[in-house]
């Protein structure tokens, strides 16, 4: 009964779902413990956790982690170990701690390879992607990603990555080229991690770009993350308050009152958990939403004079 729990929660991938989710993690938990079946009671820490950390629940998702943690170093399964560190990045993410996040990065790689997880080049390079993006350059950052985009050419995320690393180092044509070749594809797509996590970087390469019809597609498929953070794959990584995005593309699709009310909403999340790095950066787009409100303004009266 608790793994059809853990089942049920890969069908239950839409943002209005997220409840239901946490109430599979709850019952899975309860399950496990009256089986004592330690390698569920980690599956559901570890769901409950990811859950709680997605509906900006930080308090309670830190409970989490160390209750999984204190687990996972009873049972001395090297595999749970390596999830450990997997989880500890995203909450340096969210403290700012870039750095540390850098350093659990390659952490997670060598441990990964070292246990044979295959998926430790990828999840080792979101969390790299996000954490360098605010301490590295953008050409090291694109560096890494033609890497990454090399080991997994047929991943479209690899892709995306790239291009937005590349449109901030003013490659727009190249992006431009891939947001128009994969944003159809991904709108279309059914929910899942996967398609959240391409959603969040084509929609950041149509802030870079300055593309408000593109911009506008993209409010639709994001507005059900209200109030949510942006994780990245299974809990790979995290691209902040889903409320900044939803700004940053209202303000880029010129629709000024909308990105003023996510921005509010942005701020009070990132106060209410810590996440001071994120809020400068909303910080920095509420004078950008000014600077266009007046320009914008500006243009109304020279055309009306």
């Amino acid at each position: 009964r608790g793994y059809g729990c853990y089942a049920r929660r890969w069908r239950l991938m839409q943002p209005d779902q997220i409840h239901e989710r946490l109430g599979e993690a709850d019952t899975m938990l309860a399950l496990a413990r009256e089986a004592r079946s330690g390698e569920l009671e980690l599956a559901a820490h570890s769901n409950r956790m990811l859950d709680l950390f997605e509906l900006a629940r930080i308090p309670e998702a830190r409970r989490e982690l160390q209750q999984y943690q204190s687990l996972a170093e009873r049972l001395r399964v090297p595999r749970y170990r390596y999830r450990s560190l997997h989880y500890r990045g995203l909450f340096s993410l969210v403290d700012g701690r870039f750095d540390e996040a850098v350093g659990l990065a390659q952490q997670l790689l060598d441990t990964g390879r070292r246990i044979g997880a295959r998926d430790a080049a990828a999840t080792a390079g979101a969390l790299w992607l996000v954490a360098r993006r605010e301490t590295g350059t953008a050409q090291e950052l694109a560096s890494l990603l033609e890497q990454l985009q090399a080991q997994f050419p047929s991943t479209p995320f690899w892709k995306a990555a790239l291009a937005l690393a590349r449109a901030e180092l003013g490659a727009d044509r190249h992006a431009r080229d891939v947001l128009d070749e994969l944003l159809p594809r991904t709108l279309s797509a059914s929910a899942g991690i996967y398609r959240t996590a391409m959603l969040v970087l084509l929609a950041e390469i149509a802030e870079v770009v300055c593309d408000p019809d593109a911009a506008t597609g993209l409010i639709e498929a994001l507005e059900g993350y209200e109030g949510h953070l942006l994780v990245i794959g299974a809990g790979s990584s995290c691209m902040g308050t889903a409320d900044a995005l939803l700004g940053r593309l209202a303000l880029t699709a010129r629709r000024f009152d909308e990105a003023a009310r996510h921005f509010d909403d942005a701020a009070s999340i990132e106060q209410r958990i810590g996440a001071r790095a994120w809020g400068a950066w909303t910080t920095l787009a509420r004078a950008e939403l000014a600077t266009a409100r007046q320009s914008s303004a500006e243009a109304e009266a020279l055309a009306s004079a």
